[in-house]
């Protein structure tokens, strides 16, 4: 029912009376399963950039007559240049008041005041504009915020929700942002303290509203502002039977943010930062195989039987080939567990070195399979613990027996799920740690250790008992607080040197001046030192045994010992200058 209100001259509802003759506020738009298609994020993304240019050229109006005071301020800074003493100074004074990530207006005024009582001509702050921010950190979050409506959507149809609602606010973290990948090439350039300051720009912007902190291991919510964000949501005949159909189908071609998946998707191998999804585990649809492909070759387009046009396949990129051959190369090395077992047994694997550069490439960028790489490492690891037992091994079966429980009772969990790949590589780190402090320890107390299998014996966690994963579980942890505590000793010890420095300095610049502080410079490292004598060797200058004993004298001792490589590598460094 409407009623006319002779006051205003409207037609105003009876609810509009009732809350006190004020117009009712636009309610958020609701949606039932809201998604975001690729037309639909670059929509956003465009719509992002427009208000980016609206937002910009504020700021820009802003800054014209800070831009203009600050050239008159060059202008004097040409004629009158600042001394040692005024930049010591501003500097302080910067320090002092936390100017440092103020924002302009506060900068600003406190500058114009330093300038005023010092005479000083420094520069102003101008307002900062959108650029980086809009380019590669805001379409990560449109990303990301698309997978988790396609992830929300999949919850509430296997649910059976209907019921519609408003959007949900974003939630992920920094780390997540920065290890964003596509076909394992990470796309993120920036650190994740970087991506907080874009993404408190965007905020101060007005593109990203409501950002929440949920503590250190909590992440951060946020949401995009409604002007930008381009959301469609499903038609009621689009939407699937919840009763009659739970899953929907990966479609091989199209990328996931299309349609509605759910988490049994996602590979279980996948980093969980990634925002895409993996065809590897679908339901009931198969996957192509491709494992066995090294090289991919551009082929052009061709006409089918019927006329329709078939477009040619998509050319990987370079990193990711490149990580496919090295996962081959990899691959190749993983031996048959037996003969491995007569060869450990035989004392041909007590000088391995892992290549630990070349594992830590495959648990970050690999495409190695999870299985794989466990058995890769177990293989590393049983070659490199062979040698606490060089000169007294143990039978083949011994180390198979060893194998089986590496096999059974590590880098697993309790429901039989394997680890991530990254989560592996670090325990192997701490496995070839423990190998070595094994080792140094049997040394000095003559230690004759067990059999293979009886050493790795998962149920020995005792100190009298022996046993390998006692270290890994009880020395290893304890080492890391001793190097924390030891590191925290040093971190106080420096502060105290350089609160005594700064002490003596004040001192000095207050009875002689600012001329009697020596400009700071960083001291040479001894391998420099070499390099420049080396040199004047090489020119000529001084002799070698001149060269020798100063080497020997002066610097570190392995300097001296690989001295002769030390002149072949410059002697070729000065050649390569002169051709």
């Amino acid at each position: 029912m409407q009623i006319h209100s002779e006051s205003t001259g409207k037609v105003m509802s009876i609810g509009a009376l009732i809350n006190g003759g004020s117009p009712q506020k636009n309610s958020p738009k609701v949606y039932r399963y809201p998604y975001m298609d690729k037309a639909c994020i670059n929509q956003t993304i465009q719509n992002a950039k427009a208000f980016a240019e609206a937002f910009n050229k504020e700021q820009e109006e802003k800054s014209s007559s800070i831009n203009a005071i600050n050239s008159h301020l060059r202008k004097q800074t040409v004629d009158n240049p600042h001394t040692i003493e005024q930049k010591v100074l501003f500097k302080e004074y910067i320090s002092a008041h936390k100017l440092k990530d103020a924002t302009p207006e506060k900068y600003n005024h406190e500058v114009l005041r330093f300038n005023r009582e010092h005479g000083t001509n420094f520069l102003m702050r101008s307002h900062s504009t959108l650029r980086n921010e809009i380019a590669i950190t805001l379409p990560f979050l449109v990303v990301y915020f698309a997978a988790q409506l396609r992830d929300r959507n999949a919850a509430r149809l296997n649910s059976g929700i209907t019921t519609a609602g408003t959007l949900p606010s974003l939630r992920t973290n920094s780390y997540r942002l920065s290890r964003y990948k596509i076909d394992g090439v990470k796309q993120c350039p920036y650190t994740q303290g970087t991506l907080l300051k874009h993404i408190h720009t965007l905020e101060e912007a007005g593109i990203v509203k409501n950002f929440e902190s949920h503590g250190r291991r909590g992440g951060f919510s946020l949401d995009i502002s409604a002007e930008v964000l381009h959301v469609e949501d499903y038609k009621s005949r689009k939407i699937q039977n919840a009763e009659n159909k739970r899953f929907t189908n990966y479609k091989i071609g199209e990328t996931p943010l299309y349609g509605l998946v759910t988490r049994t998707l996602l590979k279980e191998d996948e980093n969980k930062g990634d925002a895409k999804a993996s065809p590897n585990k679908s339901n009931g649809t198969k996957v192509p195989n491709h494992k066995n492909d090294e090289t991919n070759y551009k082929t052009t387009q061709s006409v089918s039987e019927t006329g329709e046009e078939v477009k040619a396949p998509r050319e990987k990129s370079t990193k990711s080939v490149k990580n496919r051959q090295k996962a081959l190369k990899l691959e190749k090395s993983i031996r048959d567990e037996w003969e491995l077992c007569n060869e450990l047994a035989n004392d041909q694997h007590v000088h391995h070195v892992p290549d630990i550069d070349s594992l830590e490439n495959e648990a970050k960028n690999g495409v190695m399979s999870q299985s794989m790489f466990r058995d890769l490492l177990f293989q590393e690891f049983m070659k490199y613990v062979s040698k606490l037992k060089r000169g007294d091994q143990s039978y083949p079966g011994a180390f198979s027996k060893a194998f089986q429980e590496l096999r059974d009772k590590k880098l697993v969990t309790f429901t039989g799920k394997l680890y991530t790949k990254q989560l592996m590589f670090e325990r192997f780190k701490v496995w070839l740690w423990s190998v070595d402090h094994a080792e140094r320890w049997g040394r000095e107390k003559d230690w004759p250790f067990l059999y293979i299998n009886d050493y790795l014996d998962t149920q020995r966690r005792d100190a009298k008992e022996m046993g390998f994963w006692y270290v890994v579980e009880k020395i290893f942890p304890q080492n890391e607080k001793k190097k924390e505590r030891r590191s925290r000793e040093r971190a106080k010890k420096r502060g105290e040197h350089y609160a005594r420095k700064k002490k003596i300095k004040l001192e000095r610049i207050e009875k002689f001046g600012y001329r009697s502080v020596k400009p700071r410079y960083r001291n040479k490292t001894d391998f420099e030192k070499a390099r420049i004598k080396v040199r004047m060797f090489l020119r000529k200058e001084i002799g070698f045994d001149e060269l020798y004993r100063y080497c020997q004298s002066n610097l570190n001792h392995d300097i001296t010992k690989g001295l002769e490589n030390l002149i072949n590598s410059e002697r070729i460094e000065i050649s390569k200058f002169n051709a």
